[in-house]
């Protein structure tokens, strides 16, 4: 068994050459095949484990350049300066302004993260609202949450209302205007528009209303 100097200088040649290693090969370069001996060496340094493979990957703390994310990745193995998957999850989620979905989630991460998004909502950690037809994973304390969920509303209303040609939403607006001040619900206007030929989904004409504050009173009003 190496000296302690030794086996310090041993593990930095290491990772020095291959920057992150699993525990066999830790064990193999200090001679032992004691987890203790290499855990001991390992936090004299200073180390982390990653958050992907189920924590099996090692490296030491002043390596890893995280990036804007607070993630790093090599070979396809990630770390994160959160340490854990979980605890990675959690802060991407709350600091995140729209909240997160799980499929934004799965691209940030190129992880499968749903039983560990389960996992957190079961835990209370972190909390899930349904908008737009998906699940949104938001900040656990509430007011952060609304915050996060009239954001993502609001930018859902800016991408629809964006994604309509404007002979589209000329032809809303006609609806509205037809409609001689009653409320037209935005499945109607959709199913008339679209038995015209004119492709508009139901939640492209609620965008627009939210997009130009037209709202239900009764009648509808085009502030804005």
């Amino acid at each position: 068994m190496p000296a302690p100097n030794d086996s310090h200088r041993r593990l930095i040649r290491l990772f020095k050459r291959s920057m992150i290693a699993e525990l066999p090969t830790l064990e193999r370069a200090l001679g032992t095949t004691s987890r203790t001996t290499v855990y001991r060496a390992l936090s004299a340094l200073g180390y982390l484990t990653s958050a992907s493979h189920a924590s099996r990957f090692y490296t030491l703390e002043d390596i890893p350049a995280f990036d804007a994310d607070g993630l790093w990745r090599h070979g396809g193995v990630l770390f994160s300066k959160d340490r854990t998957l979980r605890q990675t999850i959690v802060r991407v989620v709350e600091s995140a302004p729209t909240g997160r979905t799980h499929g934004e989630l799965r691209e940030l991460l190129r992880l499968r993260v749903q039983d560990t998004l389960s996992d957190l909502t079961k835990d209370e950690m972190i909390d899930r609202v349904r908008i737009e037809r998906r699940f949104v994973y938001v900040n656990i304390e509430q007011a952060v949450a609304q915050a996060q969920i009239a954001r993502r509303k609001e930018v859902h209303a800016k991408a629809a209302s964006q994604a309509l040609r404007p002979a589209a939403v000329l032809e809303v607006l006609l609806e509205l205007i037809h409609g001689a001040g009653a409320w037209v619900a935005s499945k109607v206007v959709s199913k008339r528009l679209q038995a015209r030929g004119v492709d508009v989904t139901p939640e492209q004409v609620e965008g627009l209303y939210r997009e130009h504050g037209i709202v239900e009173k009764g009648r509808h009003s085009q502030s804005r």
